[in-house]
């Protein structure tokens, strides 16, 4: 019969996973009253050292957390060492140069002028690639121009380095495994020959761990080497469609910012709109020496004589107007205040009648009867001359040049839908881009020449030795 699973067994396995491995086997057979030897033999059975380890985090490679190892090296703060395009760097305001600093310290919050600016830099992007486009039409349409050089690169002596960390590691771990047959926990000490084992492992980790940092360090200073190198041009052809379709985005974002321009005016206006508003309805508040209903206010003139001052409801009721009308006339110096909200009534209306005759001087009072037959037949004669260039065909009316216009569009539109028929057959077998875009501008150029050729009927009626400019 087997012998019976002692209970002890358990209770020390797991007081030596909770000490995480520290407690010696002699400590262990204190605790729990059993042999060292015993313990030992649990720990080999069992497989102690398998559970520890399943019990640690996984050991990533390189420093672990809370080491200090590169405390005071590694690249000084602000570095690009692991910049690639640069496209998601951080930049700071110490970094610009003396120009750009000045120039983005001098921003304001005035929406105006913020817009004004973008939409300079616009126009100065569209003007650039316009030139650049230009200097592509006019070079060589053969050519070929580097459009990106794509490398592969390797870093240098990696293979042996690796190979050596994997020999560092095995020989800590056969240190580990060494001490702990040397702990002395059973009573026996360490022979000569364990101790000379573990002198030589001790020796060939230092030497493994100057090398490789040595060679990290060479790694570093070195960088990598180029194994392949890949160049990929472009055509004159393909670079001027690119710098297109900038363009075309560039367009509309400046048609973007001109109706966002538009709207702030808009937005603006119609604030100032409001505040206006706002100051007219105040002025319509109750006052100190505000009168309603036509009530006057008495003051004392020259010579002793009193004066009476109305309010505006009172001068709007005499003039036959409105009070905001009185109000605007006010504002405009058309009449003016006696005191705040009180006018002079007479004052008031000669003022008001001297306005009115200076925006009519053409009144029945100030007609002048010859004047105004000069320019009745002025206008005769300018009608009859009207009439003779409509015979003479030297003048035409509106309905006629629209008609003129629309057969002219109409022919021109049928010639444009004319072009994807005519060339699909002969472009599904060009394979030169250069070609196929001079095909396309020959023929669009033709049909721009035909507009400009166009001949109107009335033009063919009129003198004929005179070309027309389309």
């Amino acid at each position: 019969m087997a012998k019976a699973r002692s209970p002890e067994r358990d209770k020390v396995r797991r007081a030596w996973l909770e000490s995480g491995g520290t407690m010696t086997a002699k400590q262990l057979a204190e605790e729990f009253s059993v042999r060292a030897e015993q313990v030992r033999k649990w720990k080999s059975l069992d497989n102690w050292q398998a559970d520890l380890d399943a019990q640690k985090p996984k050991r990533k490679r390189g420093g672990q957390p809370g080491n200090k190892n590169a405390v005071g090296a590694g690249a000084p703060v602000g570095n690009k060492n692991a910049e690639t395009h640069g496209a998601y760097s951080t930049v700071r305001l110490c970094d610009l140069p003396q120009e750009q600093r000045e120039y983005i310290e001098g921003i304001t919050l005035d929406t105006e002028t913020n817009m004004l600016a973008e939409l300079q830099t616009l126009i100065a992007k569209e003007a650039d690639l316009q030139n650049k486009i230009a200097a592509l039409e006019h070079g060589d349409p053969a050519a070929l121009y580097i459009d990106r050089v794509v490398e592969m690169r390797a870093p240098k002596g990696t293979k042996r380095l690796e190979q050596q960390r994997e020999k560092l590691e095995a020989l800590q771990r056969e240190e580990d495994s060494l001490i702990w047959d040397m702990d002395g926990s059973d009573g026996k000490k360490p022979t000569r020959q364990q101790e000379k084992k573990l002198e030589t492992l001790q020796r060939e980790i230092a030497a493994l761990q100057d090398t490789t940092g040595d060679k990290e360090r060479a790694l570093e200073r070195e960088g990598y080497t180029v194994t392949m190198q890949t160049v990929i041009k472009a055509s004159a052809f393909d670079r001027a469609m690119k710098l297109e379709a900038e363009l075309n985005r560039i367009h509309g974002r400046i048609i973007k910012l001109l109706d966002s321009i538009k709207g702030y005016e808009m937005e603006s206006r119609r604030l100032r709109l409001e505040e206006r508003k706002y100051n007219l309805a105040k002025q319509k508040l109750p006052g100190p020496g505000k009168f309603f209903k036509g009530v006057c206010q008495k003051k004392r003139g020259r010579g002793g004589k009193t004066v009476k001052l109305y309010d505006a409801k009172a001068v709007a009721r005499f003039l036959d107007v409105s009070e905001r009308r009185v109000r605007q006339l006010r504002d405009e110096k058309v009449i003016a205040e006696v005191r705040p909200g009180l006018y002079d009534l007479i004052d008031t209306n000669h003022r008001y009648i001297n306005y009115l005759r200076k925006r009519n001087p053409e009144s029945e009072e100030t007609i002048d009867y010859n004047t105004e037959r000069a320019k009745l037949v002025r206008a005769k004669r300018k009608n009859e001359e009207y009439e003779l260039q409509l015979k003479e065909n030297t003048l035409h009316a509106a309905a006629d040049i629209e008609a003129v216009m629309t057969d002219m569009l109409v022919n021109f539109k049928s010639r444009l839908m004319a072009i994807p028929s005519k060339l699909a057959p002969v472009l599904c077998k060009k394979t030169d881009k250069a070609e196929i875009f001079a095909l396309l501008k020959d023929h669009i150029d033709e049909a721009l020449m035909e507009l400009s050729d166009f001949k109107t009927t009335f033009g063919e009626r009129g003198n004929s030795n005179e070309k027309s400019d389309g």
